[in-house]
């Protein structure tokens, strides 16, 4: 029964989306349905447009809203697409609130941290290879 709620919620927000959600309460709401229901590429997906909008036409959403989708994103980019330019972008605008200002600072941090490893990791990788002089053909 309670997957057929949030189904149903699905589609009403979905249609309220469709038919022009001014406020962007609608498609908020079904980002946080599809983050609730551990659907996380369809959040990111809702978020990442709500991210465009409000980048291109200024955001009417709270900023508690709109701190939370940035964060998401942060998070969806570091762990899912381990894009550390994407999810550095949003840790960055996650810093112009007050209410995830000390959590972005810490995802820039840990963005530096994981960037500097993955660096190293492809040095050392570059170190098993031989390079052509270590080759003998004798």
């Amino acid at each position: 029964e309670k997957l057929t709620k949030y189904h149903l919620a699905k589609k009403y927000y979905l249609q309220a989306v469709s038919v022009g959600d001014v406020e962007d309460i609608a498609a908020l709401q079904l980002a946080k349905l599809h983050e609730f229901l551990d659907e996380d590429d369809q959040a990111a997906r809702v978020y990442t447009r709500l991210a465009r909008q409000w980048e291109e036409a200024g955001s009417v959403a709270s900023a508690a809203d709109v701190s939370h989708c940035f964060r998401f994103l942060v998070v969806y980019h570091m762990r899912v697409t381990v894009n550390w330019s994407v999810a550095e972008n949003f840790a960055l605008k996650c810093c112009e609130y007050a209410e995830t200002m000390q959590e972005g600072k810490s995802f820039l941090h840990e963005i530096g941290q994981l960037r500097k490893r993955e660096g190293e990791s492809k040095e050392k990788e570059g170190d098993d290879v031989a390079s052509p002089s270590d080759l003998s053909f004798t």
